[in-house]
């Protein structure tokens, strides 16, 4: 019985070798398929959707994972720092928009109370935008906000039937996080 089943195994190993070598025999014969492909793959070329910026982190114009040299460098400066009133500093004088906003954003959800009057200003005005403007994310999207997350908690906990008691105290707890979080 154990024969039968190695045997077995090294059929398929066997199999596995013998496309293996089927597929590589084709792609050396035929390059430029794989050239078309690669060229047709590595050179897509995606619509510009407008989005907020915490939402285009992975789009080629704007997201952090395609930021230029100087971009990334003053980056790592901002993480670098440890001493908020400098770091205040620094972020009101960041020269590219796109980091400054997202630096902005970085400093008021993490130290509110420590902003400088600048910081505070332009995080105070980002989350009025919240609630006033649509904000899109990275397909598109409408972004959620909290009150149609309080919507859907509430939706969730009228019918507690569909959910068991880890579930409701999770989101329980998230609806109090969300009441107690402005």
């Amino acid at each position: 019985m154990l024969y039968l089943r190695y045997a077995e195994v090294n059929i398929s190993l066997d199999k596995k070798k013998d496309l293996y070598n089927s597929n590589l025999n084709w792609i050396k014969s035929n390059p430029h398929y794989i050239q078309e492909l690669s060229d047709r793959l590595l050179n897509k070329v995606y619509d510009d959707k407008s989005v907020d910026i915490d939402a285009s982190l992975y789009t080629r114009e704007r997201g952090s994972f395609f930021f230029d040299k100087d971009r990334k460098k003053v980056c790592e400066e901002f993480h670098k720092i440890n001493d908020i009133s400098i770091k205040n500093n620094v972020v009101e004088n960041i020269s590219f928009d796109d980091v400054r906003e997202t630096a902005i954003r970085i400093m008021g959800r993490n130290y509110y109370c420590s902003l400088s009057p600048y910081i505070k200003n332009k995080f105070d005005e980002y989350l009025l935008s919240i609630k006033e403007k649509t904000h899109y994310d990275h397909i598109g999207g409408r972004r959620n906000t909290a009150e149609k997350s309080l919507d859907d908690i509430r939706n969730r906990l009228d019918n507690l039937s569909k959910l068991d008691s880890e579930q409701i105290q999770i989101l329980e707890s998230f609806e109090k996080y969300l009441l107690t979080k402005d």
